[in-house]
């Protein structure tokens, strides 16, 4: 797949009933159960689209993986922005909208080289924390 989406589900619902372009069984897999250490440690996951909560968030910082942030409650918020601010990824609205994300997509494949930089600082800070 080309991309994975854990999405709870009423959001699935929402995703299959609108429908997005460039959307097709090979390409996009999406469920409302992921297990982050299975998917993070995988080569090919390039970027992570999470509501950062805490422990999400740090799973993909200890991968190396930049975060498209889509915060929607409490601590989600203030994670993202600790995010935002470090620069290991960015943020955008936890509305169900695509257009968001394939701009957050590109922003985080134009910047990746800044991204992980970043994010290779903050988890030189990390001491005892596996990715899984």
């Amino acid at each position: 797949y080309r991309f994975i989406y854990s999405l709870n589900l009423k959001e699935i619902k929402q995703f299959q009933e609108k429908g997005v372009e460039g959307y097709s069984d090979e390409n996009v897999f999406i469920s409302n159960d992921l297990p982050h250490g299975g998917v993070l440690s995988e080569a090919l996951v390039k970027i992570v689209v999470s509501h950062c909560g805490p422990f999400g968030a740090l799973q993909s910082i200890a991968s190396g993986i930049p975060l498209i942030c889509r915060p929607g409650f409490m601590e989600q918020f203030y994670v993202s922005d600790l995010v935002v601010k470090q620069k290991l990824g960015i943020q955008i609205s936890s509305d169900l909208k695509f257009g968001y994300l394939d701009a957050a997509i590109k922003e985080i494949d134009q910047r990746s080289i800044e991204f992980h930089k970043n994010i290779a600082r903050v988890k030189a800070g990390f001491h005892g924390i596996e990715a899984t």
